[in-house]
């Protein structure tokens, strides 16, 4: 199983298409599914994909913490 945040994984890889970036469709990019299928992955588990409300220690220091836990 490999664990993968979908902004995680997308939002910087530059054989993403730029419009796809940090979405859901951008793990069906080639660059992304060819990258999982090299490794052997089976199965991915995402997270999180609920809504969440950021921590506020991590807010206090301008962050946010889009996995939404820690």
């Amino acid at each position: 199983i490999y664990e993968l945040h979908v902004k995680g994984m997308t939002q910087l890889h530059d054989r993403v298409p730029e419009g796809l970036r940090g979405t859901y469709a951008g793990l069906a990019a080639p660059a992304v599914t060819d990258y999982l299928r090299d490794l052997g992955v089976t199965a991915v588990e995402l997270l999180p994909i609920h809504q969440f409300v950021t921590e506020p220690a991590v807010a206090a220091r301008g962050l946010v913490n889009y996995w939404g836990y820690n």
